[in-house]
C-alpha cells in the first residue's frame, strides 16, 4: 500500500510518497493540501506529523479520518 507523509524538514515541510520527496513547502497548510492531492492520486492515507516528528493525524482524502 502506498504511503503519503507530510513531515518537517529543517525550516520547511516535505511531502513524501513511499519515501520519495515530491515537494517542499514553507507553510504546513500548503504541504497538507499537496499531500491530500498526492494521497488521492495514489489511493493512500495521508499521515501528517508535528514539528517534533510525532504523528498529528491520519487523513483519508476520500472522506473520514
Amino acid at each position: 500500500m502506498s504511503r503519503v507523509v507530510v513531515a518537517p524538514s529543517g525550516s520547511q515541510w516535505t511531502v513524501k510518497v513511499n519515501g520519495v520527496t515530491k515537494s517542499n513547502h514553507r507553510k504546513k497548510r500548503r504541504a497538507v493540501d499537496e499531500g491530500r492531492k498526492q494521497a488521492l492520486r495514489v489511493g493512500a492515507t495521508l499521515e501528517v506529523r508535528r514539528r517534533n516528528g510525532t504523528v498529528q493525524n491520519r487523513i483519508n482524502p476520500r472522506g473520514g479520518r
